[in-house]
């Protein structure tokens, strides 16, 4: 957790990740410009542990990190998308938590992401799934046997 040390009147920000510590001035005295940068930085290691963003080992961290969303260092952020269709829905099956829905519910689930993923194909990216393959998808399965199909 980034925190601030007030060092001979002037503010530093310090924090831990990966098990190795950051500082740096502020070059401040001025405890709201402390707190706001401390706010960027808070900020900023969230969306890193979230994935949101990746810092390039050619960048100086704690400058990206202290930079926020307005900097023009931020292009070094790349947005993590994911690749395919069938990643998402993957990582969507991986994320219900053990016992937060019944067995038969999970199954299910697991049926309808199988038939998605066959119709889509593997491959699909993201970007290129829409509405119009949505209700291909819908017209497909409609028209196969099966308990609600033809």
């Amino acid at each position: 957790m980034p925190h601030l040390e007030l060092r001979n009147q002037i503010y530093r920000i310090a924090f831990r990740l990966n098990g190795q510590r950051f500082s740096r001035s502020l070059k401040t005295k001025s405890k709201q410009q402390a707190e706001l940068a401390l706010a960027r930085v808070q900020d900023s290691l969230h969306r890193l542990e979230l994935g949101l963003i990746e810092i390039s080992p050619d960048d100086d961290l704690i400058t990206t990190l202290l930079s926020g969303v307005a900097s023009p260092l931020r292009q070094t952020m790349a947005i993590r998308m994911p690749k395919s269709v069938a990643h998402v829905l993957d990582a969507y099956f991986e994320s219900i938590l053990e016992g937060s829905i019944e067995p038969n519910s999970k199954s299910m689930i697991r049926t309808h992401i199988a038939n998605l993923k066959r119709h889509i194909g593997s491959r699909k990216s993201v970007q290129q799934f829409g509405l119009i393959e949505v209700q291909g998808y819908v017209n497909s399965r409609s028209k196969e046997p099966g308990s609600a199909g033809g």
